[in-house]
């Protein structure tokens, strides 16, 4: 998650940069990584055929192309996560 500068500890963000580098590490033993408070792709893709599954924009959160038992709805995979 990016740091902002905030009251009385007035140090630099979290350079983007940094954090999409962090990001495509973790992803190599990881299926679902995300940067928090930072613009960029923050949806989740389907673990095989990488179609989107949740698409999230700021505040607003969709569910696509997942049904109840966590299934991809286009190639069937059963991708391992929790919508609450």
């Amino acid at each position: 998650s990016r740091y902002h500068p905030s009251y009385e500890f007035d140090k630099e963000a979290t350079p983007i940069k940094v954090l999409e580098k962090l990001i495509e590490f973790s992803k190599r033993s990881l299926n679902y990584v995300y940067g928090g408070n930072m613009p960029g792709n923050s949806n989740t893709s389907c673990k095989k055929c990488n179609e989107i599954l949740v698409k999230r924009d700021f505040y607003t959160t969709s569910v696509k192309l997942l049904d109840d038992n966590g299934k991809c709805t286009k190639c069937g995979t059963l991708n391992n996560f929790v919508i609450s």
